[in-house]
Protein backbone atom coordinates (compact mmCIF):
# COMPACT_ATOMS: atom_id res chain seq x y z
CA UNK A 1 0.00 0.00 0.00
CA UNK A 2 1.32 3.45 -0.86
CA UNK A 3 0.52 6.18 1.62
CA UNK A 4 -0.36 9.68 0.36
CA UNK A 5 2.74 11.81 0.13
CA UNK A 6 5.09 8.82 -0.07
CA UNK A 7 7.84 8.11 -2.65
CA UNK A 8 5.46 7.44 -5.56
CA UNK A 9 3.68 10.73 -5.01
CA UNK A 10 7.01 12.52 -4.88
CA UNK A 11 8.11 10.93 -8.19
CA UNK A 12 4.83 11.86 -9.91
CA UNK A 13 5.04 15.43 -8.60
CA UNK A 14 8.61 15.77 -9.89
CA UNK A 15 7.57 14.35 -13.27
CA UNK A 16 4.71 16.85 -13.45
CA UNK A 17 7.06 19.74 -12.78
CA UNK A 18 9.39 18.49 -15.52
CA UNK A 19 6.53 18.61 -18.04
CA UNK A 20 4.88 15.20 -17.65
CA UNK A 21 1.26 15.15 -18.88
CA UNK A 22 0.12 11.60 -18.26
CA UNK A 23 0.94 8.15 -16.88
CA UNK A 24 0.67 4.84 -18.72
CA UNK A 25 0.81 1.63 -16.66
CA UNK A 26 3.21 -0.88 -18.18
CA UNK A 27 2.71 -3.76 -15.77
CA UNK A 28 1.41 -4.58 -12.30
CA UNK A 29 1.88 -7.59 -10.04
CA UNK A 30 2.26 -8.43 -6.38
CA UNK A 31 4.18 -10.80 -4.17
CA UNK A 32 1.27 -13.23 -4.10
CA UNK A 33 2.03 -14.20 -7.68
CA UNK A 34 5.22 -15.79 -6.37
CA UNK A 35 4.19 -17.04 -2.91
CA UNK A 36 0.59 -17.99 -3.69
CA UNK A 37 -0.51 -16.19 -0.50
CA UNK A 38 -2.72 -13.21 -1.42
CA UNK A 39 -3.79 -12.35 2.15
CA UNK A 40 -1.00 -9.81 2.56
CA UNK A 41 0.93 -8.72 -0.48
CA UNK A 42 3.39 -6.13 -1.66
CA UNK A 43 2.49 -4.57 -4.99
CA UNK A 44 4.89 -3.77 -7.86
CA UNK A 45 4.00 -1.26 -10.53
CA UNK A 46 5.92 -0.12 -13.59
CA UNK A 47 4.63 2.95 -15.35
CA UNK A 48 5.69 5.46 -17.96
CA UNK A 49 5.30 9.20 -17.40
CA UNK A 50 4.98 10.92 -20.76
CA UNK A 51 4.53 14.27 -22.42
CA UNK A 52 3.39 15.21 -25.91
CA UNK A 53 5.47 18.37 -25.77
CA UNK A 54 9.19 18.56 -26.47
CA UNK A 55 11.00 19.19 -23.22
CA UNK A 56 14.05 21.38 -23.76
CA UNK A 57 17.32 19.86 -22.65
CA UNK A 58 18.91 21.39 -19.62
CA UNK A 59 21.35 24.02 -20.76
CA UNK A 60 24.91 23.34 -19.71
CA UNK A 61 26.50 26.32 -18.06
CA UNK A 62 30.20 26.89 -18.59
CA UNK A 63 32.36 26.44 -15.50
CA UNK A 64 33.88 29.67 -14.34
CA UNK A 65 37.66 29.28 -14.60
CA UNK A 66 39.71 29.71 -11.45
CA UNK A 67 41.91 32.77 -11.04
CA UNK A 68 44.98 30.64 -11.77
CA UNK A 69 43.44 29.18 -14.92
CA UNK A 70 42.37 32.61 -16.15
CA UNK A 71 45.93 33.89 -15.74
CA UNK A 72 47.54 30.86 -17.40
CA UNK A 73 49.17 31.66 -20.73
CA UNK A 74 47.84 29.92 -23.83
CA UNK A 75 49.97 28.86 -26.78
CA UNK A 76 48.69 31.91 -28.66
CA UNK A 77 49.69 34.16 -25.75
CA UNK A 78 53.20 32.72 -25.82
CA UNK A 79 53.55 33.22 -29.56
CA UNK A 80 52.39 36.81 -29.16
CA UNK A 81 54.96 37.44 -26.42
CA UNK A 82 57.75 36.10 -28.63
CA UNK A 83 56.54 38.37 -31.43
CA UNK A 84 56.50 41.32 -29.00
CA UNK A 85 60.11 40.60 -28.01
CA UNK A 86 61.25 40.49 -31.63
CA UNK A 87 59.29 43.59 -32.65
CA UNK A 88 60.69 45.53 -29.67
CA UNK A 89 64.26 44.76 -30.78
CA UNK A 90 63.41 45.69 -34.38
CA UNK A 91 62.00 49.02 -33.18
CA UNK A 92 65.18 49.69 -31.18
CA UNK A 93 67.29 49.14 -34.31
CA UNK A 94 65.04 51.63 -36.14
CA UNK A 95 65.26 54.17 -33.32
CA UNK A 96 61.52 54.32 -32.72
CA UNK A 97 59.33 53.76 -29.70
CA UNK A 98 57.50 50.48 -29.38
CA UNK A 99 54.20 49.83 -27.60
CA UNK A 100 53.07 46.21 -27.39
CA UNK A 101 49.47 45.37 -28.36
CA UNK A 102 46.96 45.32 -25.53
CA UNK A 103 45.82 41.92 -24.30
CA UNK A 104 43.92 41.12 -21.07
CA UNK A 105 46.07 38.19 -19.90
CA UNK A 106 49.29 39.97 -20.83
CA UNK A 107 48.39 43.07 -18.82
CA UNK A 108 48.96 41.26 -15.51
CA UNK A 109 52.27 42.28 -13.88
CA UNK A 110 54.73 39.38 -13.75
CA UNK A 111 58.45 38.84 -13.40
CA UNK A 112 60.09 37.75 -16.65
CA UNK A 113 63.48 37.04 -18.23
CA UNK A 114 64.27 37.23 -21.94
CA UNK A 115 67.16 35.07 -23.14
CA UNK A 116 68.79 35.44 -26.56
CA UNK A 117 70.89 32.65 -28.05
CA UNK A 118 72.93 32.60 -31.24
CA UNK A 119 73.85 29.23 -32.73
CA UNK A 120 73.06 27.65 -29.36
CA UNK A 121 75.29 30.00 -27.36
CA UNK A 122 74.07 32.62 -24.91
CA UNK A 123 73.96 36.09 -26.48
CA UNK A 124 72.12 38.05 -23.81
CA UNK A 125 69.81 37.51 -20.86
CA UNK A 126 68.15 40.22 -18.80
CA UNK A 127 65.04 40.13 -16.66
CA UNK A 128 62.99 41.65 -13.91
CA UNK A 129 62.30 39.54 -10.83
CA UNK A 130 59.51 41.47 -9.16
CA UNK A 131 56.16 41.84 -10.89
CA UNK A 132 56.01 45.59 -11.46
CA UNK A 133 55.13 45.95 -15.17
CA UNK A 134 52.38 44.39 -17.28
CA UNK A 135 53.83 41.20 -18.77
CA UNK A 136 53.72 42.44 -22.37
CA UNK A 137 55.61 45.64 -21.47
CA UNK A 138 58.11 43.74 -19.33
CA UNK A 139 58.87 41.37 -22.23
CA UNK A 140 59.38 44.27 -24.65
CA UNK A 141 61.72 46.09 -22.27
CA UNK A 142 63.73 43.03 -21.25
CA UNK A 143 64.15 41.96 -24.90
CA UNK A 144 65.76 45.32 -25.68
CA UNK A 145 67.91 45.13 -22.53
CA UNK A 146 69.10 41.62 -23.40
CA UNK A 147 69.92 42.67 -26.96
CA UNK A 148 71.77 45.89 -26.24
CA UNK A 149 72.59 46.26 -22.55
CA UNK A 150 73.74 42.93 -21.15
CA UNK A 151 77.19 43.94 -19.81
CA UNK A 152 78.63 40.53 -20.67
CA UNK A 153 78.18 41.05 -24.42
CA UNK A 154 78.52 43.78 -27.05
CA UNK A 155 75.31 45.19 -28.48
CA UNK A 156 73.49 42.86 -30.85
CA UNK A 157 74.10 43.54 -34.56
CA UNK A 158 71.44 43.48 -37.27
CA UNK A 159 73.13 40.49 -38.88
CA UNK A 160 72.99 38.58 -35.59
CA UNK A 161 69.38 39.62 -35.04
CA UNK A 162 68.35 37.67 -38.13
CA UNK A 163 69.70 34.49 -36.54
CA UNK A 164 68.90 34.77 -32.85
CA UNK A 165 66.51 32.52 -30.94
CA UNK A 166 64.37 34.10 -28.25
CA UNK A 167 63.42 32.29 -25.05
CA UNK A 168 61.03 33.82 -22.51
CA UNK A 169 60.75 32.73 -18.87
CA UNK A 170 57.68 34.00 -17.01
CA UNK A 171 58.35 33.78 -13.28
CA UNK A 172 56.10 32.78 -10.43
CA UNK A 173 56.24 34.83 -7.21
CA UNK A 174 59.34 34.24 -5.05
CA UNK A 175 59.03 31.82 -2.13
CA UNK A 176 61.43 31.94 0.81
CA UNK A 177 63.39 28.69 1.28
CA UNK A 178 63.72 27.61 4.90
CA UNK A 179 65.13 24.12 4.26
CA UNK A 180 67.40 23.05 1.41
CA UNK A 181 65.30 19.92 0.82
CA UNK A 182 62.49 22.20 -0.39
CA UNK A 183 64.50 22.88 -3.56
CA UNK A 184 63.83 20.68 -6.59
CA UNK A 185 66.20 20.83 -9.56
CA UNK A 186 64.32 21.19 -12.83
CA UNK A 187 61.31 22.77 -11.16
CA UNK A 188 62.85 25.64 -9.20
CA UNK A 189 64.98 28.62 -10.02
CA UNK A 190 66.99 30.19 -7.19
CA UNK A 191 67.79 33.65 -5.92
CA UNK A 192 70.24 34.35 -3.10
CA UNK A 193 70.63 37.64 -1.22
CA UNK A 194 73.36 38.39 1.28
CA UNK A 195 74.46 41.83 2.38
CA UNK A 196 74.61 43.96 -0.79
CA UNK A 197 74.88 40.94 -3.11
CA UNK A 198 72.15 39.08 -4.96
CA UNK A 199 72.13 36.57 -7.78
CA UNK A 200 69.55 34.54 -9.67
CA UNK A 201 69.61 31.45 -11.87
CA UNK A 202 66.61 30.24 -13.88
CA UNK A 203 65.22 26.70 -13.41
CA UNK A 204 66.47 25.48 -16.80
CA UNK A 205 70.10 26.37 -15.99
CA UNK A 206 70.53 23.72 -13.31
CA UNK A 207 68.79 21.09 -15.44
CA UNK A 208 70.92 21.88 -18.50
CA UNK A 209 74.17 21.55 -16.51
CA UNK A 210 73.12 18.47 -14.54
CA UNK A 211 73.69 20.12 -11.16
CA UNK A 212 72.41 18.71 -7.91
CA UNK A 213 70.87 20.99 -5.28
CA UNK A 214 74.23 21.73 -3.60
CA UNK A 215 75.87 22.68 -6.90
CA UNK A 216 72.86 24.78 -7.82
CA UNK A 217 73.17 26.73 -4.56
CA UNK A 218 76.92 27.19 -5.05
CA UNK A 219 76.54 28.42 -8.61
CA UNK A 220 73.83 30.86 -7.54
CA UNK A 221 76.22 32.21 -4.91
CA UNK A 222 78.93 32.67 -7.57
CA UNK A 223 76.40 34.46 -9.79
CA UNK A 224 75.82 36.86 -6.89
CA UNK A 225 79.54 37.50 -6.53
CA UNK A 226 79.67 35.53 -3.28
CA UNK A 227 81.83 32.61 -2.11
CA UNK A 228 80.45 29.16 -3.01
CA UNK A 229 79.46 28.36 0.57
CA UNK A 230 77.74 31.68 1.24
CA UNK A 231 74.31 30.02 1.08
CA UNK A 232 75.12 28.47 4.47
CA UNK A 233 75.49 31.91 6.09
CA UNK A 234 72.69 32.40 8.61
CA UNK A 235 72.02 35.85 7.16
CA UNK A 236 71.66 34.57 3.59
CA UNK A 237 68.18 34.76 2.12
CA UNK A 238 67.36 31.98 -0.35
CA UNK A 239 64.28 32.13 -2.57
CA UNK A 240 62.89 29.67 -5.09
CA UNK A 241 60.49 30.18 -7.96
CA UNK A 242 59.13 28.32 -10.97
CA UNK A 243 59.06 29.55 -14.55
CA UNK A 244 56.93 29.01 -17.63
CA UNK A 245 59.66 28.74 -20.25
CA UNK A 246 58.98 28.99 -24.00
Amino acid sequence: RQQHGGPVAAVLLAARRLGGEGVRVIDYTNSGAVTGDHSEVVGYLSALVYSTRAIPAKKETARTPTKAEAAELTDDDKQLLKRIAREAIEAAFAGREYHPPEHPRLSVPKGVFVTLTLDGALRGCIGVIRARLPLSEAVAQMAVEAAFHDPRFPALTKEEFERIDIEISVLSPLQRVHRVDEIQVGRDGLMIKLDMHSGLLLPQVAAEHGWDVKEFLEQTCLKAGLPRQAWKDRHAEIYRFSADVF
